[in-house]
């Protein structure tokens, strides 16, 4: 499956990649929409706790923090993939 992590509508276009990730309590694969100049990072990263209120619910984040220029969201697949599927 394919997993939108946002709860806004979502432009299919050429800055958008498709992300394969295995969940490891399963091995499922699934896949998530990403930017183009989405990056990793290498761990540990400098970062403070966040005082901003998300824009999606908490039960499917695990955690999130402010990096130097941006927030870091980290999110709870187990809860987003027992979501169900609305048509």
């Amino acid at each position: 499956p394919v997993v939108r992590l946002t709860p806004y509508p979502v432009e299919y276009n050429g800055r958008l990649r498709l992300m394969v990730i295995r969940i490891p309590e399963t091995g499922a694969l699934i896949g998530l929409l990403a930017k183009s100049d989405m990056r990793m990072l290498d761990l540990p990263v400098a970062h403070r706790a966040s005082q901003r209120k998300l824009p999606l619910p908490l039960e499917f984040v695990s955690g999130y923090v402010e990096l130097a220029r941006e927030t870091l969201i980290i999110p709870n697949m187990q809860a987003v993939l027992a979501e169900p599927v609305l048509a």
